[in-house]
């Protein structure tokens, strides 16, 4: 049996002090700028002047971790607390860095997609460089269906506050967002979990009272959601991709055809889904299935929660019957603390997983 009973992460495993007045969390980040800024200088129209381009990769490959870290956990903290002021301003920081490295990525992949052919099978073939061959590749080949590399660092520049900007509003108008039901108010999350409750009264309480809300943001949020897709579609445009699937694609690394059988698998299934749903209709006495119903637990018990050590404890044991490094690495997120289960009016609406870098940590709201 777990002895395992804290429902809140630690993040000081991450960064002491464990938020984003931490002295260690603001070094690690203004050594980031530096080493941004060093890096940056060393080229020189697209050419490195004092650099190994195997040392200026792998440099950049670090600092390219360094910075998701810093970001994951900012994004931690936020999800913890959304009006974490000291996080927000952090944020910006981040996202600043991360745009520095992605307009430094557009000269990098500028100088793989020049390369002639004898010159790219030269440089993969460095000992150095072992092992990101197929990384490298694949950079090259994104950066012939890309603008020009000025026109990718301006618009990596104005993703900031476009692209990220509308993000970030979203989010903060749902942060705001609270659900009340017989005198109960919730945020969005928390809302949320009661559309689980074995009480189907329940259930549609507030899922009717999460749908009103909704709909009193409904043209705040249809805007802002346009505007996400308004800046993503543009560029593709500049980039002169007419499909809206192309880039999804090349980052799940996917061919449209694999896509298509995807969708060719669930088309097969759905008769056994709709028969699934018939027949749990039946089993919870209702005339008509509504999206509460749909994740509604069945059988006859009482509602009741299961404390987080047993349920690490079957989760455990669940996933050692198919994967041993699984289950340890469940057992050690939990040990460790690195899940946070709290259930709080200042969280953020999703739940996620974050991985930061070695030692692998895995941090989940």
């Amino acid at each position: 049996m777990s002895s395992t009973t804290s429902l809140q992460w630690d993040l000081t495993t991450i960064f002491s002090g464990g938020d984003a007045t931490s002295g260690q969390f603001q070094e690690h980040v203004n050594k980031l700028e530096k080493s941004i800024n060093d890096l940056s200088s060393d080229v020189n129209d697209g050419v490195l002047t004092s650099m190994s381009f195997s040392d200026y990769f792998l440099t950049f490959q670090r600092l390219t971790a360094e910075v998701q870290e810093a970001s994951a956990f900012i994004s931690c903290l936020l999800s913890d607390d959304t009006r974490d002021q000291e996080a927000k301003k952090w944020k910006m920081v981040t996202v600043q860095l991360g745009s520095r490295l992605k307009a430094m990525e557009a000269d990098f992949e500028h100088f793989l997609a020049s390369l002639e052919d004898e010159e790219w099978r030269d440089l993969v073939q460095k000992p150095e460089l072992d092992g990101l061959t197929f990384p490298m590749e694949e950079r090259r080949e994104r950066a012939k269906g890309k603008m020009d590399k000025q026109l990718e660092q301006l618009a990596e520049s104005l993703s900031k506050d476009g692209y990220h900007g509308w993000n970030d509003m979203y989010s903060t108008l749902i942060g705001h967002i609270r659900v009340t039901v017989d005198g109960e108010t919730l945020s969005v999350g928390q809302a949320n979990t009661k559309l689980g409750s074995s009480d189907r009264e329940e259930r549609e309480k507030w899922s009717q009272a999460l749908r009103k809300e909704w709909e009193k943001y409904e043209d705040v949020f249809a805007e802002t959601l346009n505007h996400l897709g308004g800046f993503r579609l543009s560029l593709y445009e500049g980039r002169g991709w007419s499909d809206p699937l192309h880039e999804p694609l090349l980052i799940n690394r996917m061919s449209e055809e694999t896509l298509d059988s995807m969708w060719s698998a669930i088309e097969d299934v759905k008769p056994a889904l709709v028969k699934f749903l018939e027949r749990k209709k039946q089993m919870l006495g209702i005339e008509e299935m509504k999206m509460h119903d749909v994740s509604a637990p069945m059988g006859t018990t009482v509602s009741s929660e299961t404390p987080f050590s047993t349920a690490i404890d079957q989760i455990e044991r669940h996933f050692r019957k198919l994967s041993p490094i699984m289950a340890d690495f469940a057992r050690e997120s939990a040990e460790k603390r690195w899940i946070e289960l709290r259930i709080v009016i200042s969280k953020e609406l999703e739940g996620f997983v974050r991985v930061s870098r070695s030692p692998i940590k895995a941090v989940c709201s």
